[in-house]
């Protein structure tokens, strides 16, 4: 056994896996940490034993596969909890930032009848005389273009083609 006996656990959990994808090796750095963690709570339970052998005798304890095994298994429900809370926290601000962009429409919306100073029969007269305006000004060109010799039936029939018959 090395004389670090955290460099053996360490090889062993993380070690083995530095080539493989990424969850594997974060489930390993998380589950040495709980060994470190576990290893913390042990020896200040028992400060009689923190010397070498003591850390020695941890580790190879450590090492069985019964207890990889419940730190590895413990390693993945943190994974698993961190994610659910993480996928609550993005929902959350999700509908949150949802709710203030609807709300702000709203507001907006709200604001710009309040702030309409015209009157809805305004509003029709006004339109009422654009459109007025607009075909007294299509009667004048199309007068004008049948005085210089265009024909626009014509123009449009060779643009699009004959209509129906």
């Amino acid at each position: 056994m090395p004389d670090l006996p955290h460099l053996e656990v360490f090889e062993k959990l993380v070690g083995t896996i530095r080539r493989s994808d990424d969850r594997e090796q974060l489930k390993a750095l998380i589950t040495f940490g709980l060994y470190v963690e576990s290893e913390r709570k042990y020896f200040e339970d028992h400060p009689e034993r923190r010397n070498v052998r003591g850390g020695e005798d941890y580790a190879l304890a450590a090492l069985s596969p019964p207890q990889l095994a419940r730190l590895e298994s413990e390693a993945r429900g943190l994974i698993e909890e961190f994610t659910a809370a993480v996928i609550d926290g993005v929902e959350q601000k999700h509908e949150h930032v949802q709710k203030i962009y609807v709300t702000k429409a709203i507001h907006e919306a709200v604001e710009a009848v309040h702030s309409c100073t015209k009157s809805r029969w305004a509003g029709v007269i006004e339109a009422s005389v654009g459109a007025f305006l607009y075909s007294v000004l299509l009667i004048i060109l199309s007068i004008v273009a049948h005085r210089a010799g265009i024909d626009i039936l014509e123009a449009y029939a060779r643009a699009y083609g004959p209509g129906p018959k």
